[in-house]
């Protein structure tokens, strides 16, 4: 069908749920990331910091693809997709505690925002 909007996914209760939790986690990347730089950057003052950070992250993204899709090849979509956002999910919460007890180090903010944001590349 084109040029036509096909709205028959959407009866399907599953497919509903999936589109709000997939909606739901991508909004709350898209919260996390300018988040998680602003906090680098007040932290050490650097713009070079921020950049260092997102290198990581894209690095992250380049080394999960293979996996990812392997994983999806043996566990199947729905189980890798709730392991990578409980892993990302995991990763915020031990994140969160860190920074609000000033032991964040830009060393570990690296490490938390690759592994973050290569959990969230394998949903």
């Amino acid at each position: 069908m084109t040029g036509r909007f096909n709205v028959e996914p959407l009866r399907s209760p599953g497919f509903r749920r999936f589109f709000a939790s997939s909606l739901i986690a991508s909004l709350s990347l898209w919260i996390y990331s300018p988040a998680f730089e602003w906090v680098m950057l007040t932290q050490t003052g650097r713009a070079s910091s921020v950049g260092l950070v997102q290198s990581t992250l894209i690095i992250a993204v380049a080394l999960a693809t293979l996996p990812s899709g392997l994983l999806v090849d043996r566990l199947g979509a729905r189980l890798t997709i709730m392991i990578a956002l409980s892993g990302m999910a995991v990763g915020v919460a031990i994140g969160a505690p860190i920074t609000n007890a000033g032991l964040r180090t830009f060393a570990i903010a690296v490490v938390m925002g690759a592994v973050t944001n290569k959990t969230n590349f394998c949903a």
